[in-house]
């Protein structure tokens, strides 16, 4: 079954293209390790130094999940060392791989599973780039999604998207945003328009005290409220990767690297 294409007012044409979640029961929960350690601050954010997230070919393909695993690898090296983007043909061959599709044959392109993705990614690399570990965040738990984004550079984040989260209107900073509907059923129910893959790389209050997360889709910076991710999120997940980590081994959040590593892999 091919992914239906939607023209989007704004973006043109698009697709979604993940997969229902996973589950593995060897995976450690971040809210088991990190509990009463680390608290967030109020506001944390890190796509600021990167000038442009490309499309990463989600509007012809269904790689939302390998297209955000491309826009985290921007946003951690741009914040470590020094920008870094992959290419497009990196990442359309790591949703070959991942998923299956068979570049020219649309009935191929059916989007992947994310926890697919993220072994994909520690065993292999996407564009060069390879992590390390990888735990589940609980997407309807506040700090520990804040804890993700601040402490490992940004939160990788499946979505049950409902057909409204096809307006576009602009939000509070000047951004597309997401919120609940008025009515959560019919169209406003979660998954009434498919399952998609962001990262989230930022979360704060602005000076008109309005809360919530930014995330990367389509190309753009998306501002998504806390309760749209509570009713539309299904699977979450921080990421330990190098490209977050400075020559000094300590991350822009100030954690150092491989004391966290051995932490992890003793756990794991």
């Amino acid at each position: 079954m091919t992914l239906p294409t939607f023209q989007h007012p704004v973006h043109g044409p698009i697709k979604l293209g993940r997969k229902p979640a996973r589950t593995d029961k060897r995976t450690l929960k971040l809210g088991k390790y990190l509990t009463g350690l680390w608290a967030p601050p109020e506001n944390s954010g890190y796509a600021g130094k990167v000038p442009a997230f490309p499309m990463f070919g989600n509007d012809e393909l269904g790689d939302c999940v390998i297209a955000a695993a491309g826009h985290l690898i921007q946003d951690w090296t741009a914040n470590a060392e020094s920008l870094c983007t992959p290419s497009e043909n990196q990442i359309l061959a790591a949703y070959e791989d991942v998923s299956g599709y068979v570049a020219g044959d649309p009935s191929t392109d059916n989007g992947c599973v994310m926890l697919d993705a993220l072994k994909y990614w520690r065993n292999t690399g996407i564009g060069g780039h390879k992590i390390d570990a990888f735990v589940s965040v609980d997407i309807t738990n506040q700090a520990e999604v804040k804890q993700a984004i601040w402490l490992f550079g940004g939160c990788f984040v499946g979505l049950n998207l409902p057909i409204t989260a096809q307006q576009t209107f602009p939000g509070i900073n000047g951004c597309p945003v997401w919120d609940v509907p008025q009515d959560t059923t019919g169209d406003g129910a979660p998954g009434s328009w498919g399952g998609h893959c962001v990262p989230l790389v930022a979360y704060g209050v602005d000076q008109q005290n309005h809360a919530g997360t930014q995330l990367v889709t389509w190309a753009t910076i998306y501002d998504a409220t806390w309760r749209f991710l509570k009713l539309y999120g299904s699977e979450a997940w921080a990421i330990l990767s190098k490209d977050f980590i400075a020559a000094n081994g300590v991350a822009p959040s100030g954690f150092h690297y491989q004391q966290l590593f051995t932490d992890l892999s003793q756990i794991t």
